[in-house]
C-alpha cells in the first residue's frame, strides 16, 4: 500500500482594487509560517472546514471584513512544505481596512509584486514575497489580470 503524503490546506485571496492588489506585511514572529514577507491575506482550514468557509473566517480575523464575491481562481501545491492553498479572486472597493494581523497592508501593481520584493513604509526595508504569494500572482499575470 503506498502511504499518501499529509498536505497542510490553507485559503488564500488575491484581492484587487481598481488596478492593484492588497498584500499583508506577515508579523516578524518565529512560531508563524513566512514571518516578515509579504503574502496574500488567508490562512489555515481547520479540520471539517469548507475552503470557502475557512477564507471567509480568516479575512474577518485578518481585516474585520466580509467580502460578498468571492470566486474560485486556482489551487496551487507547495511539495517542499506539504501544502496545498486554494486561491481566491475578490474584486473590491473598499481601499481602507481594519487591520488585525501582519504588521501592515498595502495595495501594489502586478509588475510590482512580481519583482518579488516589496519596501514597506513601516519596517522602511524591502521584504520578499512568499512563495505561494509570487506562484498565485505569476499564474494570475498568465491568465490576463481578471
Amino acid at each position: 500500500m503506498i502511504k499518501q503524503k499529509k498536505y497542510k490546506k490553507c485559503a488564500l485571496a488575491i484581492i484587487k482594487y481598481k488596478n492593484k492588489f492588497l498584500l499583508q506585511l506577515r508579523d516578524n514572529k518565529n512560531h508563524i509560517r513566512d514571518p516578515n514577507m509579504w503574502g496574500l491575506f488567508g490562512g489555515s482550514i481547520n479540520r471539517n472546514e469548507k475552503p470557502m468557509n475557512a477564507l471567509k473566517r480568516e479575512l474577518i480575523e485578518e481585516l474585520n471584513h466580509n467580502f460578498m464575491s468571492i470566486k474560485k481562481f486556482t489551487k496551487i501545491f507547495y511539495k517542499k512544505d506539504k501544502m496545498e492553498c486554494y486561491i481566491y479572486f475578490i474584486n473590491t472597493n473598499n481601499k481602507k481596512f481594519a487591520l488585525k494581523e501582519g504588521q501592515e497592508y498595502n495595495f501594489f501593481l502586478l509588475n510590482d509584486i512580481l519583482l518579488g520584493s516589496i519596501y514597506s513604509k513601516i519596517t522602511k526595508k524591502s521584504h520578499n514575497l512568499t512563495f505561494i504569494t509570487y506562484k498565485a500572482i505569476k499564474r494570475l499575470k498568465l491568465q490576463g489580470s481578471k
